[in-house]
């Protein structure tokens, strides 16, 4: 019996940063700020979506940072629907082949 594969798969995960770094004799605030930033590209002819996620959080009085980058390396299938690309790709950025 043939093994069922999902038309977008993730093929790769890679964690590129992880950094926390806090300042010694000052107390961390309760007060938090939580960053979040995207990008997104995508290699049609090699059928590759690249998903790049950071998550950054520091306090108040600048006693904590923390810095976290993943990457997802996606694969899709050629016949990947239109409408379910559409769900996949919300971020395109077109780019050149070699990028990838």
């Amino acid at each position: 019996m043939a093994e069922k594969v999902a038309q977008f798969r993730l093929a790769k995960f890679e964690i590129i940063k992880s950094l926390i770094e806090t300042t010694e004799n000052v107390a961390v605030s309760d007060e938090l700020n939580v960053e979040f930033k995207q990008e997104s590209a995508v290699n049609d002819e090699n059928r590759i979506l690249k998903y790049k996620f950071e998550t950054v959080i520091s306090d108040k009085n600048k006693a904590l940072n923390i810095d976290v980058i993943t990457i997802g390396t996606f694969e899709f299938d050629k016949d990947l629907p239109e409408e379910m690309k559409a769900n996949f790709f919300r971020d395109y950025l077109e780019f050149c082949v070699n990028e990838i």
